[in-house]
């Protein structure tokens, strides 16, 4: 069993915007990790859709060969993911996130710390499931941190989960329903294309309560200026990252 600390796995799949995300910050900060930091693992999670013309590197690529879709895929390559995990690392922490995602490791290994003492962990931003007889709070998908516990706990449970509800709310109600594990809220930054000029991104990232947040969702009606966006936060936390 390889020993590490941090396991990222990312939900993937083919696609124009997110082929360009993948090339313009995913795989230059793969291999910044892979590079620097030892303790760090990421996984891109892709079905059926994988196209090896992204240069993912095969050492931190997961693929399925089930359809790409979002009901019931993403819910399978997540368990598969954890099922993976646990059968190759022992490990502290696991953040399950996606492609739009933007992480800032040195406030992911700042937030890791108040999560040390936590038996079961499962944390992210909180969404309520607004359904009338299962009114519920779980981790929104967009990221979550888990620990072992918590992913033997899923994987334990695994003919508990309705593969016809999205992954998180999926994931959330198990953990609602069969445990005593408590959902910590998470903050994060959805978005910056209220900015009048691109230029100031820079300069609003240094506002306190920007800048200390380790998840940055870059989901907008624009998904063009999401990629432009992706590039100035991976030249601004990361000026030594190249796109390809």
């Amino acid at each position: 069993m390889i020993e590490i600390e941090f396991i990222i796995i990312v939900i993937a799949s083919k696609g124009n915007i997110y082929d360009k995300i993948v090339k313009v910050y995913w795989n230059p900060f793969i291999e910044y990790c892979n590079k620097n930091f030892k303790n760090i693992k990421i996984y891109l999670l892709y079905g059926d859709s994988y196209d090896k013309n992204l240069n993912v590197n095969p050492n931190n690529l997961l693929e399925y060969n089930i359809k790409e879709n979002v009901i019931p895929g993403v819910l399978i390559k997540t368990i598969k993911a954890f099922k993976y995990i646990n059968e190759n690392y022992n490990y502290k922490y696991v953040l399950r996130t996606n492609i739009s995602s933007f992480l800032v490791l040195e406030n992911i290994f700042k937030k890791s710390s108040e999560f040390a003492n936590y038996h079961f962990l499962y944390a992210g931003v909180v969404i309520n499931s607004g359904r009338k007889y299962f009114s519920f709070n779980f981790a929104s998908g967009a990221l979550f941190w888990t620990n072992k516990k918590t992913i033997d706990f899923i994987i334990s449970n695994e003919k508990l989960l309705n593969y016809k509800y999205y992954d998180d709310l999926a994931i959330g109600l198990i953990i609602h329903r069969h445990s005593n594990i408590k959902l910590i809220p998470q903050p994060r930054y959805d978005n910056f294309m209220n900015l009048p000029d691109y230029k100031l991104i820079p300069d609003k990232i240094k506002e306190s309560k920007i800048y200390n947040h380790y998840h940055f969702r870059l989901k907008s009606k624009n998904r063009e200026k999401d990629i432009h966006t992706f590039e100035i936060l991976t030249k601004h936390f990361y000026s030594c990252l190249k796109a390809e």
